[in-house]
């Protein structure tokens, strides 16, 4: 997935909230990218964090920040984009 700038330019309620996210996203995701070429050392277990695992988790992002305006489910978020995907 390529980050594009209409990930940023959005027009959403809480648009802060979901570009802080966002950022944390790319960043899990560079450094996911950036591990795979030393394979499992240092981890348990290979672990392959592609472009569709990208782009599911920045659909997580947007419905979960849309949909919950007044508090997000930082729960469900973290489950649903590091132990679900």
């Amino acid at each position: 997935g390529q980050v594009r700038d209409e990930n940023f330019k959005k027009e959403r309620a809480f648009a802060e909230r979901y570009k802080r996210l966002f950022f944390c996203l790319v960043w899990m995701h560079s450094v996911l990218l950036e591990r795979r070429k030393f394979k499992t050392l240092g981890w348990n277990v290979p672990y392959d964090f592609n472009d569709s695992d990208f782009l599911v988790c920045e659909n997580i992002l947007d419905v979960y920040v849309e949909k919950y305006k007044e508090k997000t489910p930082w729960d469900a978020i973290q489950y649903l984009i590091a132990d679900a995907s």
